[in-house]
């Protein structure tokens, strides 16, 4: 039996956790998942989902919902302890996660290995509980990491053996079953009713600075996209227009006439595939923040950790990224699309003649040999 801390809240929206949960399931590898959100749907026959109860405060004045979080509480004790001897590996998921996971193996199940899944890395000047990750690093028995950067960055600051075994495997989309989904995707072009000679751009996920936000809103505001191309936003969420930045380019939207926003559902990662072929061209744009724990080095150096990117890729999208370290170095190889510093370049591109057939093969060519995590799942799985 396998115990996955986390206290992240998009762990099943990261496809190659999903996946993980997925091929255990397809063994019947009984899996535990701790976390701290009720944020996940999905039933298992061998997987079981605890959503973590801390012990409840007595003074609180509402005695029966005290009464029942001791409950929980209590329950979720009896059951590690119960399970504790079947339990052969721990699993932390990012910082937060592995500190937990340290903390639940010392006190539940000191003689399971402990393997941290790395997704996010925190910097110590931006990360308060640095140190303590540091302490709970101490015990590893594998790391997972999506590439050779993240390893060296990973290893760096959280001061990992170098003894401790690494698996490589990028964030992206694995060969999984999932539920039969009866649903068509969107069809963009009728929705937005865009006409057959238009070339339709597609910027995905959030909207937000650190996503390169700021440069589509300049790429549209200062009219640099060309007559015969469109730009679809697509956002999981609907834009907030508390949001500065979601707000100007609600209000874009309703000015320009080559500028769309969805926020169609989408249903599973398989249907996000079908979704993006639609499109010619994506946008991956990663933005450095000073001093953040998330968007400063760790977006920097975010190699093959994107799951925008390794969807585009596994989907034939030709990609306009910017110019981060990983991007130039895959495009000089495979040659996916283009790589850029701001929107004037972005132009320039769109009104040279661009061979979409020859980008798509090229980018589908580079999810196979480079980011498809299925073989080195399994194979983490099989050492488990």
């Amino acid at each position: 039996m396998i115990i996955i801390v986390t206290k992240n809240l998009d762990t099943f929206n990261n496809p190659t956790l999903f996946g993980l949960f997925n091929f255990l399931e397809e063994r019947k590898i009984g899996s535990v998942l701790i976390c701290k959100w009720n944020f996940f749907d999905y039933k298992f026959s061998h997987n079981k989902i605890i959503i973590w109860q801390e012990k409840p405060d007595y003074r609180a004045k509402n005695i029966f919902r005290t009464t029942r979080q001791l409950y929980i509480y209590i329950r979720q004790r009896y059951f590690l302890q119960s399970v504790s001897r079947k339990i052969i590996t721990v699993i932390g998921v990012d910082p937060e996660g592995i500190i937990w996971a340290e903390e639940i193996r010392r006190k539940y199940m000191p003689n399971a290995a402990l393997d941290y899944f790395s997704f996010e890395i925190f910097w110590k000047h931006a990360y308060p509980n640095k140190e303590k990750e540091i302490c709970a690093c101490k015990g590893l028995r594998n790391i997972i990491v999506q590439d050779t950067l993240r390893e060296k960055y990973l290893r760096q600051e959280s001061k990992i053996d170098e003894n401790v075994k690494t698996f490589y495997i990028p964030v992206a989309v694995p060969d999984i079953l999932e539920k039969p989904n009866y649903n068509k995707v969107v069809d963009i072009q009728k929705k937005f009713n865009i006409p057959d000679n238009k070339k339709i751009i597609l910027f995905f996920g959030t909207f937000a600075a650190w996503s390169g936000g700021e440069i589509v809103y300049n790429l549209i505001r200062n009219n640099k996209l060309p007559d015969n191309f469109v730009l679809v936003i697509h956002s999981r969420y609907p834009f907030n227009p508390s949001d500065n930045l979601q707000n100007r380019m609600l209000q874009l939207a309703n000015e320009k006439t080559n500028l769309f926003i969805s926020t169609d559902y989408i249903n599973s990662f398989n249907q996000t595939i079908d979704f993006l072929k639609q499109f010619d061209l994506g946008l991956v744009f990663y933005v450095s923040g000073a001093n953040s724990m998330y968007t400063g080095e760790n977006i920097y150096h975010i190699g093959f950790a994107s799951g925008k990117f390794s969807q585009y890729m596994k989907a034939g999208l030709p990609t306009i990224t910017i110019n981060l370290p990983t991007y130039m170095d895959l495009n000089k190889e495979y040659n996916f699309g283009y790589t850029v510093d701001g929107a004037d370049e972005i132009e320039d591109i769109l009104n040279t003649v661009i061979d979409y057939k020859l980008l798509s093969q090229n980018a589908l060519r580079l999810f196979k040999e480079k980011l498809d995590p299925t073989i080195v799942l399994n194979k983490y799985i099989d050492q488990l």
